[in-house]
């Protein structure tokens, strides 16, 4: 059994193969954040399942709230037949309406035991780039996880089907 998981938001560093750009984004009283800036249409990242048996792979990204999010929506498709392309859609759905900018993780794929593969991620947002503050924001990925807790009913999401985080943990922050 066991699990794998990595973050490099607080570090910048990243072990995995990927395309896109490894930047600083915010600072806070702890140091700067960092995120894999997922902004042209080759952005892609690597990751290997090394265990025996099928895990679910996570992925951790930036969003932000009240809608509308300063993240564009993202299409994040695999090279393996059989792995559906899934649409996430950066946005905190917070209730009192204070602004949000936090990490959050979602399940994105199932991975066969001891297979690689490559995720790409495509803006689909209008194919538009996000202005906020005067800064344009990209898709920003900050971690994954690879578990053993399989989740039976997302082997049933459709392709191209857009998650619900309507009902997930949300803390604010200042960054």
């Amino acid at each position: 059994h066991g699990d794998i998981c990595a973050s490099w938001f607080a570090t910048g560093e990243c072990s995995l193969p990927y395309e896109g750009e490894m930047k600083a984004f915010a600072n806070s009283k702890t140091g700067p954040k960092w995120s894999l800036e997922m902004m042209v249409r080759n952005s892609s990242l690597e990751i290997t399942n090394p265990f025996d048996e099928p895990r679910q792979l996570h992925l951790s990204y930036m969003v932000s709230g009240p809608p509308p999010s300063i993240y564009p929506k993202t299409r994040v498709s695999f090279n393996k037949p059989g792995l559906k392309s899934i649409d996430i859609d950066p946005t905190s759905y917070v209730q009192d309406g204070h602004f949000v900018h936090i990490v959050q993780t979602t399940p994105v794929a199932i991975i066969p035991p001891r297979e690689k593969v490559t995720l790409q991620f495509e803006n689909i947002d209008s194919g538009k780039r996000i202005e906020y503050k005067g800064e344009l924001h990209p898709f920003r990925l900050t971690g994954y996880a690879i578990t053993s807790n399989l989740d039976e009913s997302f082997r049933e999401v459709n392709s191209n089907t857009f998650l619900d985080f309507s009902s997930s943990i949300e803390t604010s922050g200042n960054d």
